[in-house]
């Protein structure tokens, strides 16, 4: 897995901080407190690390970016410090370029591509590699598969400070383990994408075969439900059922034609029903008339009655003023005395009165014809009464036999409907539940061919997992090599320790790799009843000289036989816990051995080392060195300006 960091670029709040990483070598020594820690842990923080907050960088930092080669393309990484995703922008070798915003977790969409889906798979599509894959469970085969991401082979080429001399590989933390146990398989080979591709296929069969077995049990479970075992017996109902709901169809019809024919009784009643309706509509329109003409003549009545009174009224004045003489007009009180006046006249109004004797004799006669008339009508009057009384009766009777007929009719309907209702209901009913029945007969049916189906793809399925253990049975048998590497590890291993002069450790002794559990134990002697492990090492200086030589013969023996390990180490303080005073020829072994290596073993492998002190190579070496102190300006800190804890 190819890397190269070129350079680190920091944005402070009054600062741009440039770290150039392009040398093999990148070696940063000084006093505490300088920021010589933080770099390393912003280098794992742009490759998708969390990060230390300490208050230098809480207060002052901004963003970073990181410029690097991932396999054959140049990328630039962005990221700021509050943020869960990653900006990555590349370009391949043909100058194509491309930029996306990349989650650490999984997105619920392809980011790019159709496998792409976080920050993890797209490094890996940067190396031009698929996302390694390991079994979720390393007991029971039939399980998921998980990712092993970049963030678990950065165990195997980073190691920090708070854990150098406290895990080895996190072998020991109970959620971490299983990963860090993935990553070696897959970088010595006892895993590879072949094996990991086989395995799921295996695992898809696995699921789909017990997906079929599980639903060819549950068809015939329901077939056994319903009493069949065979479309032969379930065709033989579907006829049956069939000829039963012919039969019950034939039913309905034979007594909807004979509905119809069995009404006559209501038919009469209805008849008469109508033949009433008539004769009440023209008793009322009868009746209507009576009151109109009572109405008339009680109207007229009155009207003889007033003039009547009309009459006796202007009788009486015209006696009361019969012998009145007047001096002076009535109405204006001019003095009518004096004027000469015509016989026969009125001396008031100069009226003609010869004919007044005749009037009196006509209003006389009018008043006997008033009285007349008045009696007619009170005669006539009385004769209607009666006979709107009797229309009345004549109503009264007819509408009670209306209501008596009605009564009957709907007594009638309501026996003959609800006997007729109660069959037509019961017919439905029994067609309706023999329609279901052949619908449910139907579906039935379909389950034998159903199950015949899935036992075919069963059969498939089987071959198609037994080709895929054969395969994988196959692919396994390679596993040789793998077992080649790790005794390669083991021998490699016991070298740096010899080298480095790690104590207590002599050319008798042997190394002991445990493939089930990547446990590394030293034998003295070869003698496992003496075996130790990194575990009781002893002192907190000899665990961590024995994470770093492990760490480096790891990829050494990955870069002999190009096994799939990120080619950069970096290690935070590979002397911690070691006094120098007292312990210089290990200073001088293991600085001497490092950078042997880098011109020989791990040529193509970047270092970035952060200790308290520094080791001038004997010979020629591509490195940088930079001496770091909190208060001195020739020899800065990370953040030049920054005073404080």
């Amino acid at each position: 897995m190819y890397f190269k960091f070129e350079s680190l670029v920091l944005q402070a709040r009054k600062e741009r901080i440039m770290i150039d990483l392009s040398h093999q070598i990148s070696f940063f020594h000084g006093q505490i407190g300088s920021g010589k820690s933080s770099i390393v842990r912003l280098i794992d923080f742009m490759i998708g690390g969390n990060l230390e907050f300490t208050p230098a960088i809480q207060q002052e930092l901004v963003s970073s970016t990181m410029n690097l080669r991932i396999g054959n393309n140049d990328v630039i990484l962005e990221r700021k410090l509050d943020s869960s995703s990653i900006q990555v922008t590349w370009e391949n070798e043909a100058k194509e370029r491309a930029t996306v915003s990349a989650p650490l977790r999984l997105a619920d969409a392809a980011i790019w591509n159709d496998n792409v889906f976080n920050f993890n798979d797209l490094v890996f599509y940067l190396l031009g590699m698929n996302t390694p894959m390991a079994l979720k469970s390393k007991i029971n085969e039939d399980t998921t598969q998980i990712r092993v991401g970049l963030r678990d082979f950065m165990w195997y080429c980073y190691l920090d400070q708070d854990h150098l001399d406290s895990s080895f590989f996190r072998l020991e933390d109970t959620f971490k383990r299983n990963k860090s146990r993935d990553v070696m398989k897959y970088v010595l080979g006892f895993h590879s994408d072949t094996l990991t591709l086989l395995e799921r296929d295996l695992l898809n069969a696995k699921e789909e075969k017990n997906n079929a077995i599980s639903n060819i049990k549950s068809l015939k479970n329901l077939l056994t439900k319903f009493n069949f075992e065979t479309a032969d017996e379930i065709e033989s109902d579907i006829n049956a059922a069939r000829e039963s709901l012919t039969d019950l169809k034939l039913r309905k019809e034979r007594l909807e034609s004979t509905y119809s024919s069995e009404t006559h009784i209501v038919d009469e009643l209805r008849v008469g029903a109508r033949k009433n309706s008539r004769n009440l509509e023209n008793s009322k329109n009868a009746l209507y008339d009576l009151e109109q003409r009572i109405s008339e003549q009680v109207s007229l009545k009155n009207e003889l009655l007033s003039s009547k009174f009309k009459l006796a009224r202007s009788l009486s004045v015209a006696n009361v003023l019969d012998n009145v003489k007047f001096d002076l007009c009535p109405s204006c009180g001019s003095n009518i005395e004096g004027r000469r006046i015509e016989p026969e006249t009125c001396y008031l109004c100069c009226s003609d009165i010869s004919s007044d004797m005749n009037d009196r004799t006509n209003v006389e006669n009018l008043k006997i014809d008033l009285d007349s008339r008045i009696l007619e009508l009170e005669n006539s009057i009385s004769i209607h009464k009666k006979e709107l009384a009797r229309q009345k009766r004549l109503i009264k009777k007819q509408e009670n036999f209306r209501r008596n007929i009605d009564s009957r009719i709907d007594q009638e309907l309501k026996n003959y409907d609800s006997r007729y209702l109660s069959l037509f209901r019961e017919i439905d009913r029994k067609i309706a539940t023999m329609e279901e029945r052949i619908k449910g007969y139907l579906r039935l049916k379909a389950i034998p061919d159903e199950i015949e189906s899935i036992e075919k793809k069963f059969l498939k399925i089987e071959l198609r997992e037994q080709k895929a253990k054969e395969k994988i049975s196959l692919e396994r048998s390679k596993l040789t090599t793998a077992k080649k590497m790790v005794r390669e590890l083991e021998a490699q291993f016991k070298d740096t320790l010899e080298i480095i002069g790690f104590p207590g450790i002599n050319e008798k002794d042997k190394v002991s790799i445990n493939t089930s559990t990547w446990n590394v134990y030293v034998l003295p002697k070869g003698q496992d009843a003496l075996k130790w492990s990194y575990e009781n090492a002893g002192s907190g200086g000899k665990k961590t000289l024995f994470n770093v030589a492990y760490l480096l013969s790891l990829h050494i023996v990955a870069s002999n036989n190009d096994l799939p390990l990120p080619n950069f180490v970096i290690i935070d303080t590979p002397m911690k816990n070691i006094g120098e005073d007292v312990n210089q020829a290990i200073f001088d072994n293991f600085y001497k051995f490092l950078y042997d290596i880098s011109l020989d073993e791990l040529k193509d492998t970047q270092f970035i080392i952060i200790d308290k002190d520094f080791v001038l190579p004997e010979f020629e070496v591509d490195m940088s060195e930079r001496y770091m102190t909190p208060d001195d300006p020739e020899n800065p800190p990370l953040i030049t300006y920054y005073e404080g804890p």
